[in-house]
């Protein structure tokens, strides 16, 4: 099928192009966002025919309204969440560290610190350092500071440092594609910084599709390339630019690490047409298999009395919001050790399920761990849907 080039209002926010292709949509109707908040627009997506940029287009950025600052704190709030990723913020620690080797910063400045599980594992890694933290969520603020830190409850545009102190390292975790403006971000982060600081980037790596691409409020989806231009144009050099170790917790992840440009512009070479054409194709067909999933999960369970999703994170989130017909059918969500509600289901222990005949579970997890939950629920007895496969047909 053509793919046809689109011309619209919305510029690039890198190479300022105005020529789009569109991508599909999960839903017609609603999306999804990263704290688990349905919105009621499709995803609006469409990738820059110029540079490969992932931009929302179609709709106001969630930014622009009150969202992080009163429907964020639901983030936090699913069940067993810090349990689940725990060992996630504990290898961001030390990739951060990794990122900055010869360099102990003597002050840390975490931008959308949400309710300060990552500032507070750098703790362990910087013990010394004094830590601060920027967070628009009231409510994420107050959490991080029963942890002991010191949190300013802003959005990074309003935050005004004490004594105008300056920051060693200015560190934002997965927060610069839901910025309404990653430009003027840079730019403040920049203004933060003490004469020889570090601003340390981590965001989803645009160069393989994946579930980045599913959330509403996440306004751009990076290359390597995008975040090393971004730089250049507000006169930050890159200093290191990594992909993630391979790490389930860190899967598909970025880190940039800028300082303030002394004598030249860093090098940066555009991929070519036939990479971001290829790019393209990849996220489309990624996209378009979201839409084909909920059929796909409804013939899978056809036919069984009670269908138990196992999960209660992201994933289930994502089943819920775009694979709607199946999530009707759901009779509960199952995880371990733990009982109570996810949006309109019971959460059950997975010891307490007893074996059926006629019961299925389905696994609402990431993709890459289902292989390994499906061997565990089958050999207890049960039949397992896993759908990772999906994907690769």
């Amino acid at each position: 099928m053509e793919i046809k080039i689109i011309k619209k209002k919305q510029t690039c926010i890198v190479c300022n192009g105005k020529l789009w292709y569109d991508l599909p949509s999960p839903s017609s109707t609603q999306s999804m966002t990263t704290s688990g908040v349905f919105n009621p627009e499709p995803l609006g997506k469409s990738q820059c025919c110029n540079c490969g940029l992932v931009q929302r287009t179609e709709y106001d950025y969630l930014g622009l309204t009150d969202f992080y600052e009163t429907k964020y704190a639901s983030y936090y709030s699913r069940p067993k969440q810090f349990d689940f990723n725990k060992s996630r913020y504990l290898e961001l620690a030390e990739w951060v560290k990794k990122a900055l080797p010869d360099i102990t910063p003597n002050s840390i400045l975490e931008v959308g610190c949400g309710q300060g599980w990552t500032l507070n594992a750098i703790k362990g890694i910087y013990p010394e350092a004094r830590l601060e933290g920027v967070e628009p969520s009231e409510t994420n603020s107050e959490n991080a500071r029963k942890l002991g830190l010191d949190v300013n409850s802003c959005k990074l545009d309003s935050f005004i440092p004490i004594d105008n102190r300056k920051y060693d390292l200015v560190f934002s975790n997965h927060v610069l594609q839901h910025t309404t403006n990653p430009i003027e971000f840079l730019q403040k982060c920049k203004q933060l910084l003490a004469e020889d600081g570090h601003i340390m980037i981590t965001v989803q790596n645009s160069s393989y599709p994946s579930s980045e691409l599913l959330y509403s409020d996440q306004n751009f989806s990076f290359l390597p390339y995008h975040l090393i231009e971004l730089g250049n144009k507000i006169g930050l050099e890159t200093v290191i630019h990594n992909e993630s170790p391979q790490s389930d917790a860190l899967l598909f992840s970025q880190i940039i690490v800028y300082r303030k440009a002394k004598n030249k512009l860093s090098e940066n070479l555009k991929p070519s047409s036939s990479e971001l054409n290829l790019l393209l194709n990849k996220k489309n067909s990624y996209l378009n298999l979201w839409k084909m999933l909920d059929n796909f999960l409804c013939y899978k369970i056809q036919g069984y009395d009670n269908v138990f999703n196992l999960g209660a994170g992201l994933f289930s989130y994502l089943l819920a919001c775009y694979a709607p017909n199946y999530w009707n059918a759901v009779t509960a969500c199952v995880v371990d050790d733990y009982e109570g509600t996810f949006l309109t289901k019971n959460v059950v222990d997975f010891k307490n399920i007893e074996k059926k005949y006629n019961d299925i579970i389905v696994l609402g997890v990431r993709p890459f761990i289902q292989d390994f939950l499906f061997e565990k629920v089958t050999q207890k007895g049960f039949e397992c849907v896993k759908w990772n496969n999906f994907f690769s047909m």
